[in-house]
């Protein structure tokens, strides 16, 4: 599906499925990936089309273009598809914040909005191993509108 790339990383004895997001949400909105909208917008069908791919170990990362200060339905909507497949947001563990919440915006809009937008879903393999999660502050950004996430894990 266009802007879902799944990847499978790999690093001598270790190895993991990724899924990329960029949800180019105005392309969606605009109905352009035909039979995809509403309850099965694109997101939502993407989501359920590569769960054969989320096996433990695995992460789904990326800007969504949903989350709690945007969108927040639609997002509660991809944590429930997700934790179906064991993963939670690696931000909200992190933080142990509800999935309504957050503390750090990823992204700022044309008219300076912030909204967190940016998002890692892991499986229980990467939730286990977190030793940090970390946003850069949207003021340190310089070449972009979102900011970093850094995933720090205990490998």
């Amino acid at each position: 599906m266009e802007i879902y790339i799944p990847l499978k990383v790999s690093k001598a004895d270790f190895s993991f499925n990724l899924l990329a997001v960029w949800n180019f949400y105005s392309a969606c909105k605009q109905v352009k990936f035909k039979g995809l909208e509403g309850p099965n917008c694109l997101e939502f069908a993407a989501l359920e089309y590569y769960r054969p791919l989320m096996n433990d170990p695995v992460l789904v990362a990326g800007d969504l273009n949903f989350g709690p200060t945007f969108a927040q339905a639609a997002f509660l909507k991809i944590v429930e598809i997700l934790e179906k497949s064991g993963l939670k947001s690696l931000y909200h563990e992190y933080h142990a914040l509800p999935h309504t919440e957050s503390k750090n915006p990823t992204f700022r809009s044309t008219r300076n909005r912030l909204h967190h937008l940016d998002h890692i879903f892991g499986s229980r393999f990467f939730s286990e191993k977190m030793k940090t999660f970390q946003i850069d502050d949207l003021q340190n950004v310089v070449l972009s509108d979102h900011a970093p996430l850094v995933l720090d894990l205990n490998i």
